[in-house]
């Protein structure tokens, strides 16, 4: 198994995902040779056969919240103010030393209209508000997650030519789905991460538990940890 082979060819071995979710599309495709394709995006983000890939390259956000670095998210202190009050109020918050430095948050396509979730709008993306259309294209990048405020759970946009033309991109939508959804768990309204800041810090001991994803301590020095925006209360 070469570099190259990796890079430039499909997936060839093996069975890899027993998650039930993924089970209906794989009666039309590789799931997971499109699962690795999500990975050559970061590893060989130059090459020719992996820039022409259609799969969204998303793993950078996710590595920002494994980190909590800074390479995604609506930025509380230099974004739109108008956008910042009518989308991303949690940026309001502080307290002391402490304070909101970015959010970032899933949105759905829920009957035509992309929701964004808010606190206290209940379970369901029917319960929350709609994103303008004038908007949607300042917060919702998915070609550019590093800055982008919302991050479209399937990736892309269903449409119905897909069942002709484009018949992997249900492999990719769902695929996507199951590597952004541990992040923000099931509960709408609960889908907003907090970059929390901390003013005064030193090296501190933290179990990654608040974001159901990963459960092992990391020695972390940095200020700044994504979190739950109502672990806060936010």
């Amino acid at each position: 198994m070469s570099e190259e082979n990796l890079r430039d060819k499909p997936w060839t071995y093996g069975q890899l995902f027993k998650n039930p979710k993924l089970a209906v599309v794989r009666l039309i495709g590789d799931v997971e040779d499109t699962a690795f394709n999500y990975l050559k995006r970061v590893a060989w983000p130059n090459a020719k056969s992996v820039q022409s890939l259609k799969e969204k390259n998303i793993l950078p956000a996710i590595f920002a919240l494994m980190t909590g670095g800074l390479d995604t998210g609506f930025d509380c202190s230099g974004g739109d103010s108008s956008l910042k009050g009518k989308y991303f109020k949690e940026c309001e918050w502080n307290r002391n030393e402490w304070k909101v430095k970015k959010v970032l948050k899933t949105t759905f396509n829920s009957s035509g209209a992309y929701r964004f979730p808010e606190q206290g709008k209940g379970p369901r993306w029917s319960n929350q508000a709609s994103l303008s259309s004038r908007d949607k294209n300042n917060i919702l990048n998915m070609d550019q997650v590093t800055t982008t405020g919302l991050l479209d759970e399937k990736c892309e946009e269903e449409a119905w030519s897909d069942l002709i033309w484009d018949r992997s991109k249900k492999i990719r939508r769902e695929v996507c789905d199951q590597i952004i959804r541990p992040w923000f768990g099931d509960l709408v309204q609960d889908k907003r991460l907090c970059l929390m800041e901390v003013e005064d810090y030193s090296y501190h001991l933290r179990m990654q538990t608040y974001l159901e994803v990963l459960q092992v301590p990391a020695w972390m020095n940095r200020n700044t940890f994504w979190t739950k925006c109502s672990n806060y209360g936010i």
